[in-house]
């Protein structure tokens, strides 16, 4: 496997977009999408050696938040992909990415029977070098993919491969569910709000607590924030570029230049909202004050105004607290939720007012502990906040904000 490069993020963030920004580059190729796949099928490994109950092989990627399935995340952070992978597991990440992906990569698809591997990190390293045979040529040196929503991978990659490096995009998460519910292509449909609420708190807990404070990730990691890379993309795909080892040249940020995400045809904005120009736009970082509705503005910043704050992004100082959302339209109907979506346990409380309730709670439960008013044991603090020490992390950042003198943590 030549170089390696994972972008990742909450879905709706950058991750397209910083996909084709890096694969402009001649000696980079970093193909969008293809193997979700992969880590789920690494995912539900995990969950049939745990001997886990009640879970589907198809169901989304967790958000951990409530120690859904017990100690999965800490058995993912701890793993190393050196596990052997079962006949049966490979045939059916072939049949999954053959399903989710023939129209967008038919070479690809065409050729699974191709990837092998006694490992998953052999499995891994084997579709790598697949997409670099098909869409590279001899100057491919950076060579990985972008997958949404898997950060809690990462160590397992970073132990299996050494030389990996990893690119974060983080976006105002108002801006996220303004584009996702907006959105009428393909992957339309809404997601309940504490699901885009528990997906965006995990990967931003994980991608800090990755680049900051992880001993094996330190200096691998590089975070970004989607504002900054639209309104400032010399800046800030300089900086990228020299943690890739890429040699920054400014006409490769030419939207005209960008491949599709097949890695054939000429890319299209990957936006729900129409550019104004051909280059890379900023009207979309504030159009959500004009999509969400003031009861979603509200339940989001009761709900992840901690995490928000402490990324820099501006909240109203007046918003209610989690359980008081309970009363307001802030969460979508059922009927609006993706289809993919409905049969699983992240909706299932659209239609049960007695759980809908439980997880209100929890979210007040977690703001008071971020404040200082409830104390919380190991077990409990781990489900709300995942990793070890992040509660401080948000008090200080908290308190900064709610401080008289009105100061807020970026």
């Amino acid at each position: 496997m030549r170089g390696g490069l994972l972008i990742s993020g909450m879905f709706r963030s950058g991750t397209t977009l910083l996909s084709r920004m890096f694969s402009a580059y001649p000696e980079c190729l970093v193909v969008s999408d293809p193997f979700v796949y992969f880590f789920k099928a690494y995912r539900n490994f995990h969950l049939e050696q745990a001997g886990a109950h009640g879970w589907h092989p198809d169901e989304p990627t967790p958000d951990y938040f409530g120690a859904v399935h017990g100690d999965l995340l800490q058995r993912l952070l701890d793993a190393d992909l050196a596990e052997p992978v079962p006949a049966a597991t490979l045939a059916k990440l072939r049949a999954d990415i053959r399903e989710w992906k023939s129209a967008q990569h038919p070479e690809l698809c065409a050729r699974l029977d191709d990837v092998t591997g006694a490992t998953f990190a052999d499995v891994y390293r084997s579709l790598i070098d697949l997409t670099v045979e098909l869409y590279g040529d001899g100057a491919t040196r950076l060579a990985g993919t972008k997958v949404s929503w898997c950060e809690e991978f990462l160590p397992a990659l970073a132990r299996a491969f050494p030389d990996m490096r990893f690119v974060l995009p983080v976006r105002d998460l108002r801006a996220i569910v303004a584009s996702q519910n907006n959105q009428t292509g393909a992957g339309r449909g809404k997601r309940p709000l504490l699901f885009y609420v528990r997906h965006w708190r995990k990967s931003v807990t994980l991608a800090q607590h990755f680049a900051h404070r992880h001993p094996l990730l330190r200096g691998r990691v590089e975070l970004v924030r989607y504002e900054d890379l639209v309104a400032r993309p010399i800046d800030t795909m300089e900086r990228l570029c020299t943690f890739c080892g890429l040699e920054f040249a400014e006409e490769r940020l030419r939207v005209s230049g960008f491949r599709a995400g097949n890695e054939r045809d000429a890319w299209r904005h990957n936006s729900s909202f129409a550019p104004s120009g051909e280059g890379i736009f900023t009207d979309s970082l504030e159009r959500w004050r004009t999509i969400l509705r003031p009861a979603e503005v509200a339940a989001i910043e009761a709900c992840a105004g901690p995490e928000m704050v402490q990324m820099g992004y501006e909240i109203d100082d007046r918003r209610p607290r989690p359980a008081d959302c309970l009363g307001t339209d802030c969460e979508p109907a059922f009927e609006d939720i993706s289809p993919w979506l409905k049969p699983f346990a992240p909706a299932a409380y659209l239609r049960d007012a007695t759980l809908r309730e439980r997880e209100y709670l929890a979210e007040d439960e977690r703001l008071a502990a971020i404040e200082g008013s409830v104390r919380l044991d190991a077990g409990r603090e781990r489900a709300l906040f995942l990793v070890p020490d992040w509660l401080p992390v948000l008090r200080t950042a908290w308190q900064s904000h709610t401080s008289p003198d009105g100061a807020s943590t970026p």
